[in-house]
């Protein structure tokens, strides 16, 4: 690894690749439940591996690394801003909405090159196609037929995010975060009880954990939305 992606993670980034995770877990989690779906009001259609670029960002295996390690790797070494992570879920987004398939062998690449191109749209300064190519684990000859085909096969050159899909992916990591605390909480709780545990009985939990679980989205949001807003308003 290059000195320049040698860095140390911040809270901030901590709490950022976790959100970030979550998101891409449920909108996998929504594709491969088609009985689930409907996507932030929209129905979107089943999985579909017709499309000319489907086989180039399919590996033949799922890839060692998990979603959650692979995305923090992204969030602490790309070196771009945390809004660039907000554009990159809505492209992924899109995806499912237009029935690409989202899944474990698929994830990564699309991942790393949504990133890629949120970054050349959204931050002002970025580094040589090698060192994304270096932090993503792909060859730079990849890595830019990857950002290529997702510009023009997936996304169709449409870089930009609007304030209106900025909100609802905002507002989607926010739900999709709280569901999975809930059901961690409702696991933890479940083996308290197994435990002979008593309802009285102190439990530790981590900072931001089960105390937002029966907040609003606006007051769980702040936790980590403050370094992801760019619009007014938001």
């Amino acid at each position: 690894m290059s000195s320049r992606a040698r860095a140390s993670k911040t809270p901030a980034q901590a709490r950022l690749a976790e959100v970030v995770a979550s998101y891409v877990q449920h909108l996998i989690h929504l594709q491969a439940n088609y009985a689930e779906s409907v996507l932030d009001g929209n129905v979107f259609p089943p999985p579909n591996d017709k499309f000319a670029s489907h086989d180039f960002f399919c590996a033949t295996h799922t890839p060692p690394i998990s979603v959650e390690k692979y995305t923090d790797r992204l969030v602490t070494y790309m070196q771009c801003s945390p809004e660039v992570f907000m554009f990159a879920l809505a492209y992924l987004r899109r995806l499912v909405l237009n029935g690409f398939p989202l899944h474990s062998r698929s994830i990564h690449r699309l991942l790393l090159t949504s990133v890629l191109v949120a970054l050349k749209c959204r931050d002002d300064v970025y580094y040589h196609m090698s060192f994304y190519a270096e932090v993503g684990g792909v060859t730079p000859k990849d890595l830019c037929i990857m950002e290529i085909r997702f510009l023009s096969d997936l996304i169709h050159f449409q870089g930009e995010v609007s304030v209106a899909e900025y909100q609802t992916v905002m507002n989607g990591i926010t739900r999709a975060t709280q569901r999975r605390l809930t059901k961690s909480s409702s696991n933890d709780s479940e083996l308290s009880s197994q435990g002979g545990l008593s309802a009285g009985t102190s439990t530790t939990s981590t900072p931001g954990d089960v105390a937002t679980l029966n907040d609003s989205d606006a007051a769980f949001a702040p936790s980590w939305t403050s370094e992801c807003e760019i619009y007014p308003g938001i």
